[in-house]
């Protein structure tokens, strides 16, 4: 069936909607099962941290796998599978819950390890499949833009919304109202998924490891494709340094509480988008490349501004390093995503994305221990300035040739 441009627009709509339902689905689930390991699992302060764990570190471990097997089933396809597992997982959780009550906490280890692989499926696949759902380039980084906007107000919205279900209702009914939104995001997967056209038969014959030594190899031999991972990991080394110190650090030092903290970090979350939004015009004027390198710089200076923040005005300057941040996070995401689709052929894009997610989450785990070293050592402050210190290497690779040059 040929693809109009009226149905490519209903069936990116239906993506866009069930993207919105799931990731909003992820960050209701992030809060409720530590607090379900808690009231319900018996779990410990450690038994937490577990669950917590487990709910991320599948993207280490299956990353890289992930991103040739979602080639391999399909992108629209691993989406829904994906959505069906966690509801599945999250409805027999909320069902213990409602009808007995009490449960091991090893059952809710299970769940959480079942429910971060799926998500990295999910993730993988979202991240690579604008260009089979909008045929025409022209369209990608509208449609990237809608995506990314969606997934950076669930975030921000998600937990909210999570504390709200539990502290009205339950834990049981907040995940099976959780369950359902990832109902909603498989129904509209069907659609989508049955409006795409067949994935190209590839004969798979290379063993797995091979596979993603290949996917490696494919984005290092592409500049632009490695200078967009390599930005990520770096940069990441320092956000995840300023972000795991930032609420004691408000607290701590700036002698915020911790309702003004939030302040500032939801002056991040409104820059975001606004970021976001004025990148489809700058790229128009000036190309993605350009504007993703100059993105870096107000990325950087945010986190910087975070150091040197101070009383009487701490609140002010916690705030605005946040919002100035989430200026350049907004408007570079959006670009890197969409220069990725650009810069990858058909059948290798979700093995990039999986390289630059394997990457960009690596690099978390590293931040987060020198956050810890160079607190101790040299005290909070100095995690905010040597996390902008680290932050401002990424722009050596992000303002190369090859990537400013980028249309």
């Amino acid at each position: 069936m040929r693809r109009t441009p009226h149905r490519a627009r209903s069936t990116f709509g239906w993506l866009w909607a069930g993207q919105s339902a799931s990731v909003l689905g992820d960050q209701v689930t992030l809060i409720a099962l530590p607090l379900v390991a808690v009231a319900h699992a018996g779990g410990s302060t450690s038994d937490i941290a577990v669950v917590a764990t487990l709910l991320k570190l599948p993207f280490l471990v299956l990353g890289l796998p992930a991103g040739v097997w979602v080639t391999r089933w399909g992108l629209g396809r691993s989406m829904l599978g994906a959505d069906l597992v966690r509801l599945l997982v999250l409805g027999f959780i909320a069902a213990l819950i409602l009808l007995r009550g009490e449960f091991s906490i090893v059952v809710l280890m299970t769940a959480a390890a079942l429910i971060g692989s799926a998500t990295v499926f999910f993730q993988i696949a979202y991240q690579s499949i604008v260009p089979e759902v909008v045929p025409d380039q022209a369209g990608w980084h509208p449609a990237n833009l809608r995506l990314t906007l969606s997934e950076s107000w669930g975030m921000l919205a998600g937990p909210a919304l999570g504390g709200l279900l539990i502290s009205v209702w339950s834990l049981g009914v907040a995940l099976s109202l959780d369950a359902l939104t990832f109902a909603l995001s498989a129904a509209t997967l069907v659609v989508v998924t049955l409006s795409l056209p067949p994935p190209a038969r590839r004969v798979e014959t290379a063993p797995l490891f091979t596979s993603i030594r290949v996917g490696f190899r494919y984005v290092l031999d592409r500049p632009v494709l490695r200078g967009i991972m390599v930005v990520g990991a770096v940069f990441n080394i320092g956000v995840a340094m300023f972000e795991t110190m930032l609420v004691l650090y408000g607290v701590k030092t700036l002698s915020l509480d911790v309702a003004q903290v939030g302040v500032a970090v939801a002056a991040g979350g409104l820059g975001f988008p606004l970021g976001g939004l004025a990148s489809g015009r700058l790229n128009r004027r000036y190309g993605k490349g350009r504007v993703m390198a100059l993105a870096g710089i107000p990325s950087v200076a945010g986190i910087a501004v975070l150091g040197l923040a101070t009383q009487p005005v701490a609140l002010v300057l916690l705030a605005t390093g946040m919002l100035v941040f989430g200026l350049g996070q907004g408007a570079f995401a959006v670009n890197a995503v969409t220069l990725r689709h650009e810069h990858a052929e058909p059948h290798m894009r979700a093995q990039a994305t999986s390289v630059h997610r394997f990457a960009s989450w690596g690099a978390l785990p590293v931040g987060t221990l020198l956050a810890g070293l160079v607190a101790g050592v040299l005290g909070l402050r100095a995690v905010m300035l040597v996390g902008a210190a680290i932050s401002a290497l990424c722009l050596v690779p992000l303002w190369s040739p090859e990537i400013r040059r980028a249309p």
